[in-house]
């Protein structure tokens, strides 16, 4: 950017403060002056990433990481609850299935009187008796 090259108002006060000058390498890496339709073109961005780009070079003079995807979701598990979810499920006494055998007994399974359903509901009274706020059956499930 620099000073600006022409005034179009009359007024003292004009809403440009600066002249945008667009900049593209040509085959020896020397910056090359040229139109901003075809620095737009040629890049494949739009008016507002160019807009947006300026705006924070020019807070801090230095363009900042963007900041998309660094914050913990509001909904995510903590740690505390997924380790007891897990504690829950393994206490409840587990067989290797006649399919599994073969591969050492590597595969348990829970008894087949148990579904997940039915260990949400237990799950569910053992955290009310612990006063903890129990996860989904959803989550259960995925564990």
């Amino acid at each position: 950017m620099s000073e600006i090259a022409r005034k179009y108002t009359q007024s003292a006060t004009s809403r440009r403060a600066n002249t945008r000058s667009y900049y593209l390498p040509d085959e020896q890496g020397r910056p090359h002056e040229v139109c901003k339709t075809y620095f737009k073109d040629t890049l494949q961005i739009f008016d507002g990433k160019i807009t947006t780009v300026l705006k924070k070079k020019a807070l801090t003079g230095t363009l900042e990481p963007d900041k998309r995807g660094r914050h913990i979701p509001h909904n995510k598990t903590d740690a505390i609850s997924e380790e007891y979810v897990c504690n829950f499920i393994k206490s409840f006494p587990t067989c290797v299935s006649h399919y599994g055998r073969a591969k050492n007994g590597l595969q348990k399974f829970l008894s087949p009187d148990l579904n997940m359903a039915i260990l949400h509901r237990m799950y569910k009274a053992k955290c009310q008796e612990s006063n903890m706020k129990p996860v989904s059956l959803c989550f259960s499930v995925h564990i």
